[in-house]
């Protein structure tokens, strides 16, 4: 049986032994953070969503995490490829789950986009901000059961309806704002992850 596994962008000018968050990257290396951190720089939204959010289960803002999709890359592309939208060549860090146990990790299942998820962004972000822990939203999150996780074997249906809906709009001439991990359940870590032993596939 294929080990579980999770799946990490490796950017083009990746530099070090370890897989680190942005805010550590920024103190590391400034100049990586600002080609790392483009993607993020979209709607008001998002900023807030990657800037101010908490995780609650690991006490820190989205940005002082590392980010890890729980669905092979290719599938992706292959997804996006399906409903018309542009893929480019890409290379990922594939981890497998047992590099995380000694690491602070959770799951979180994203929700799909509206008025609820809104909402819930907004309040954590406001009471992180005041320091009012207690009173924040866990919702979407979970442990990481490392005796019993596996990784997806396919793309979340909601994921792939998202993708059909902005192939649709780019037909039509507009110019949708694509989250490519929009519904992808996401695992979480606090902390560095060493690369040493770890695959480096590329995506088409």
């Amino acid at each position: 049986m294929r080990k579980p596994c999770v799946w990490h962008w490796r950017t083009p000018h990746f530099q070090g032994r370890h897989i680190v968050d942005l805010y550590t990257l920024k103190m590391l290396k400034p100049e990586l953070f600002a080609a790392s951190a483009s993607k993020y720089q979209t709607t008001s939204l998002r900023k807030m969503l990657l800037m101010r959010n908490p995780i609650p289960p690991l006490d820190c803002l989205w940005n002082s995490a590392i980010h890890t999709s729980t669905v092979h890359p290719q599938l992706v592309h292959d997804a996006k490829r399906a409903a018309g939208l542009p893929v480019e060549p890409v290379e990922y860090f594939e981890i497998p789950v047992d590099k995380l146990r000694d690491l602070p990790v959770c799951i979180y299942h994203l929700p799909p986009p509206g008025l609820v998820m809104k909402l819930r962004i907004a309040w954590n972000a406001l009471v992180f901000a005041l320091g009012w822990k207690r009173m924040l939203l866990h919702t979407g999150y979970e442990p990481l059961d490392f005796e019993r996780w596996q990784s997806l074997a396919a793309v979340p249906a909601d994921t792939v309806r998202c993708y059909e809906s902005w192939g649709a709009e780019m037909r039509a001439g507009k110019s949708p704002q694509v989250l490519t991990y929009q519904s992808v359940p996401h695992v979480f870590v606090k902390g560095a992850i060493p690369i040493d032993g770890l695959k480096i596939i590329r995506c088409e």
